[in-house]
């Protein structure tokens, strides 16, 4: 399972607080590959690809959502990179590129 936050910047200027990132909205994908949104599941850029390095070729191939769920989601951060869409990883079963089975939380409450 891997679950990502998508937090998105809040400008301090039009808040009248402190400036700095809000969770927009939470996509968990199961191993199975079923997956929920939670919050605005829209600000998910379902419709596009994510390039992913494949290890046994050293080429870049492109993974879509509908194809291949978990890996889009691993690998989000590789197509959101302005810093005004940011993607947070808060738990993974399987980190990618690691090639462990070691899960990792990094949730609020396991720190």
């Amino acid at each position: 399972m891997i679950r990502v936050e998508l937090h998105e910047r809040v400008d301090a200027a039009a808040t009248g607080a402190a400036g700095g990132h809000q969770v927009t909205g939470t996509l968990t994908v199961a191993d199975d590959g079923t997956h929920r949104f939670d919050g605005d599941a829209s600000s998910f850029p379902t419709n596009l690809h994510v390039p992913v390095l494949d290890e046994m070729t050293g080429r870049f191939r492109q993974v879509t959502f509908q194809d291949d769920p978990a890996t889009w989601a691993r690998n989000l951060h590789a197509l959101l990179r302005t810093g005004y869409l940011v993607p947070v990883i808060t738990h993974d079963d399987l980190p990618a590129g690691t090639g462990s089975d070691e899960a990792t939380d990094t949730t609020e409450e396991n720190h």
